[in-house]
């Protein structure tokens, strides 16, 4: 399928036209939830705040207002991941369909993003009728409200949008992760893990704390995954009165059940904590620079290099290696970064490789295509894998789409780092 056409970033206050509507079908069933991953345990809460383990395993959950649970699982699959719908107990009904991100609408059907940023409205049987636009989350509220985070670049995140039924309305704000309150007003934390209450109509209410994820029951509970790690991922909140309570467990995504009950996905079993390189000041930078817009250098470089794949490494080096202090600079197009760091930096970073996998961070360079193909891309290595025959990366990075200075640091999920941007031209692991 062809990626969507992305929200207009010409202003906030822009909409997208409507392209139309058109019914599309995904092209793979799943008929089975994987159930052997620690990393994507789905849990339910039960009474005296304890866990209820359900069994599967998923990247994502919402619930929607009539109780209808649903996972975008751990399977890959064109899109993303397999998408399933809970029938108790143990049991998932999978649909055809594969999806990165997901929603449920008050009578129970899903609402789909796929890893183009593609978004699509589900009959809960594997039917998909397509909406134009481009997102990186979705919410939908009691009432049927249908919001959006966009696909571009904004203070604060990304563009926010409400479906009106033949388009999309964009309203002022930046924002990362979206839910939606039973009345339709939307609640969304930002890239600087704050949170907000906003009015539908671009006025918002900071709220107190700090998330990573929002997710709103029916019922209006609010709650969220907060932004200190744990083992599992983050701290899991619920709000009481004008204060946040703490539940016990750790997780990266939530939802909320209509009678106010929390539903997580961990990343991790405490058995098998995250990747960790050791070293305490490249973990604060990783925490830190995720989300980061415009990021920039330390010194002056004389011109603006705000945004780009290159500052964010020579960030990282002058934050985590170089104690703030000194101006690094001649390491070249994003192609030569990696090379140029193992050269210059023998006593801190290993020899120019391909070879294998790369270590948490880990700096890579990428052959590019097109019109980038002289600067090619650089980027940080935050976990890497081989699966199905394919080497795998997560990787942090800024300036893919080549918009800087208007562009955020993101992490991927994973990818094959072979086709990822043209080529791999080689990494160097950090000593």
């Amino acid at each position: 399928m062809a990626v969507m056409n992305k929200l207009s970033s010409v202003g906030l206050m822009n909409k997208l036209s409507s392209v139309g509507l058109a019914i599309a079908s995904f092209l793979t069933v799943v008929v089975s939830l994987d159930t052997s991953a620690k990393a994507g345990d789905i849990f339910q809460l039960g009474s005296q705040n304890t866990w209820n383990h359900v069994k599967g395993c998923a990247k994502d959950v919402g619930v929607g207002a009539n109780g209808a649970v649903w996972v975008i699982g751990c399977n890959e699959t064109p899109g993303g991941y397999g998408i399933y719908n809970w029938q108790g107990g143990s049991n998932w009904r999978g649909i055809p369909g594969g999806a990165t991100r997901i929603a449920v609408g008050p009578k129970g059907n899903p609402v789909v993003v796929n890893n183009t940023g593609a978004i699509f409205w589900g009959d809960g049987n594997g039917n998909w009728q397509r909406l134009a636009g481009c997102a990186r989350d979705v919410g939908v509220g009691a009432n049927g409200a249908l919001w959006v985070v966009g696909c571009n670049a904004v203070p604060g995140g990304y563009g926010v949008y409400q479906w009106t039924g033949s388009g999309w309305r964009g309203i002022a704000g930046g924002i990362t992760a979206i839910s939606v309150l039973p009345d339709g007003r939307p609640a969304a934390v930002n890239s600087h893990d704050e949170i907000f209450i906003g009015d539908g109509n671009g006025r918002w209410q900071l709220v107190g704390g700090r998330a990573k994820d929002i997710a709103v029951g029916a019922d209006g509970s609010l709650a969220v995954i907060g932004n200190n790690v744990e083992a599992g991922g983050f701290g899991i909140y619920k709000r009481a009165g004008n204060a946040w309570q703490k539940i016990p467990g750790s997780a990266v995504r939530i939802a909320v059940a209509p009678n106010g009950v929390p539903w997580v996905v961990n990343n991790s079993n405490p058995s098998n904590p995250p990747p960790t390189t050791g070293n305490p000041k490249a973990e604060e930078f990783f925490r830190w620079a995720n989300g980061q817009y415009k990021i920039s250098r330390l010194d002056n470089l004389g011109w603006d290099s705000r945004g780009q794949c290159v500052t964010l490494v020579v960030r990282y080096l002058q934050e985590v290696f170089f104690n703030k202090s000194t101006a690094v600079r001649a390491y070249g197009h994003g192609r030569d970064v990696a090379g140029g760091v193992a050269s210059k930096h023998p006593d801190l970073f290993e020899p120019l490789t391909n070879q294998g996998l790369p270590k948490r961070g880990a700096i890579i360079s990428f052959t590019s295509t097109g019109k980038w193909e002289v600067y090619g891309h650089v980027g940080i290595v935050l976990e890497s894998r081989s699966f199905n025959g394919q080497r795998q990366i997560k990787l942090m990075d800024s300036n893919k789409n080549g918009g800087a200075p208007n562009t955020h640091v993101h992490t991927t999920d994973w990818i094959n780092m072979d086709q990822y941007a043209g080529s791999v031209v080689g990494w160097t692991n950090p000593r």
